[in-house]
């Protein structure tokens, strides 16, 4: 799926919903390993742990104050 796909379905989804990784780095101005470098530097938001931690997903809502916040930055 192409990025302005997934930003187009990311933004009809309610702030509620859950994203996983594959669906949140075509949205992202970086890749994966910066997105985990970022999460556990405190600079993007926790993921939450779903299925007995077997499952990372992000709240839609908290990815979209992210978003928001960064004004052109990376």
């Amino acid at each position: 799926m192409e990025t302005h796909e997934m930003t187009s379905l990311f933004d009809a989804l309610p702030d509620a919903a859950l994203i996983r990784q594959a669906q949140l780095i075509p949205l992202l101005p970086f890749k994966a390993a910066t997105l985990w470098r970022r999460v556990k530097l405190g600079q993007f938001p926790a993921p939450i742990r779903l299925e007995g931690g077997r499952v990372t997903a992000w709240r839609v809502g908290e990815v979209r104050h992210w978003l928001g916040t960064q004004g052109g930055k990376s």
